[in-house]
């Protein structure tokens, strides 16, 4: 960062006055990446040029205005900050759209970063350094975790309460130890309440990421059937008019609606606890989770199919009769819609194959 030097006075002039010549030194170029740190505290030589020196349009502005340039150039716009005066300490939020243009083209979401740099001005309130890291984990959570609106509301909320905490440790008079107890419990407070929306926030985007997740599992089923009836179309055993492969392709249809219409069914029960997912795994692993439950109901609806071809259970039909495509495609959609039904049908299968008797009470199935 680049330094001013000042010399002695070199001459007196005729008046009496002493001139002061002001040399300063060149720009040095920044080697690699700007770090926030780094930021805070050329914002902080800045503010001592302004205030101490009453130099306007100074170096000091210059390089704080170059790494700020670098600086959002690799992490993207600071949307919202605050700045400490009394110490090089400060908090901000940058926001960075991927791709560039083409994430605008295509309204992807930006990434919103929190960054931190406090050490400097609380390290004699522990309790403000503590309640200042633990705004900076629950922002971390926060660009992992959640997106768009309530991502932003917990974020600039968490700058709120960060901000205040700064503002309170850079006072540049000593504060009551009682007004100090009160600012930490009333952040404490806030932050709590901030917790409980993340969670509520968190809930809802894991159920919503659950659900793109089924999608995509249902689109990965529907290839997987279009792939089997092009393969048993190429070598001549495809017949959509055989009650055998109508029956066939709506069990295996209907069970992967019926795993999807379980799901959302239990999504938007009004009973607590009815479907719980653990949004803080992250999202690719709740998408991923959220794949398989169509397949899983397809799996099951074939099954049951299958046995019910090979009279291995009975269900309201006699020995060696042909059902009806409507007889199937209800069983395969319950088939999906519920495994504690599925598993309760074919356990005479799992008996006759040496398999002990289910429990009685089997509990309710997790996504």
């Amino acid at each position: 960062m680049a330094t001013r030097v000042k010399t002695e006075p070199a001459a007196q002039p005729s008046n009496g006055q002493t001139a002061v010549v002001e040399r300063p030194t060149p720009h040095r170029k920044h080697l690699g990446p700007v770090s926030f740190p780094e930021l805070v505290w050329a914002h902080f030589l800045w503010q001592q040029e302004v205030h101490d020196e009453h130099i306007l349009h100074g170096e000091a502005e210059h390089d704080f205005q170059r790494l700020l340039r670098d600086f959002e150039q690799a992490h993207g716009q600071i949307r919202n900050a605050y700045w400490c005066t009394r110490e090089a300490s400060a908090v901000a939020i940058t926001e960075q759209r991927p791709y560039g243009l083409l994430g605008r083209l295509l309204q992807l979401h930006p990434r919103v970063k929190f960054h931190a740099a406090t050490h400097w001005v609380t390290r004699d309130l522990p309790e403000v350094a503590g309640l200042l890291y633990r705004c900076e984990a629950m922002a971390a959570k926060f660009t992992e975790l959640l997106r768009h609106g309530s991502q932003h509301i917990a974020m600039d909320w968490t700058l709120a309460i960060a901000g205040r905490l700064l503002g309170f440790a850079d006072s540049p008079a000593a504060r009551p130890a009682a007004e100090g107890d009160a600012v930490v419990e009333s952040a404490r407070s806030e932050l709590d309440q901030v917790e409980e929306y993340y969670q509520r926030a968190g809930e809802a985007t894991g159920r919503l990421v659950y659900f793109w997740g089924m999608m995509i599992g249902v689109a990965v089923l529907g290839v997987i059937g279009l792939a089997g009836a092009s393969l048993l179309w190429w070598i001549g055993e495809l017949n959509f008019h055989d009650s055998a492969t109508q029956n066939l392709f709506a069990s295996y249809s209907l069970g992967a609606v019926g795993a999807v219409v379980s799901v959302l069914s239990r999504m938007t029960s009004s009973r607590k606890g009815q479907f719980h997912v653990d949004f803080e795994v992250g999202r690719p692993p709740i998408r991923r989770v959220g794949s398989f439950r169509p397949l899983i109901g397809a799996v099951f609806a074939l099954i049951l199919y299958f046995a019910l071809l090979g009279d291995l259970v009975q269900l309201g039909a006699e020995s060696g009769s042909e059902e009806p495509l409507e007889y199937y495609a209800v069983l395969s959609f319950f088939a999906g819609f519920s495994e504690r039904w599925v598993r309760g049908v074919l356990s005479p299968v799992a008996q006759l194959a040496g398999g002990d008797q289910p429990p009685a009470d089997v509990p309710a199935e997790r996504p």
